[in-house]
């Protein structure tokens, strides 16, 4: 028993330390070649050139669909109040 018991603590110790490390990837998804949350940043960065029709490196209201997850918080991301998001500001809306 006596044994056991540092086997355990070990255990207890080493088990969390392990799962943290993953950070949350999909190693299936990888060899399946899908997207990684650490890419997060660039499907961002491709969804905003998608969006941004006139292609000047600010979405409008008009150009995000309304149906979009961000279109209900358009002013709160519109950090700099100019009526448009910049790539910076769509990307931390993405990113909540």
């Amino acid at each position: 028993m006596k044994r056991l018991l540092p086997f355990a603590i070990a255990l207890l110790i080493a088990a969390p330390l392990a799962w943290a490390d993953d950070k949350g990837h999909d190693h299936m998804a990888a060899k399946n070649g899908q997207t990684q949350p650490h890419d997060m940043a660039a499907m961002s960065a491709e969804e905003f050139a998608k969006l941004d029709a006139d292609k000047n490196g600010q979405l409008s209201r008009t150009e995000l669909p309304k149906e979009h997850k961000l279109a209900a918080h358009f002013d709160m991301l519109d950090t700099d109040k100019n009526g448009t998001l910049s790539a910076a500001e769509f990307a931390k809306g993405n990113g909540m």
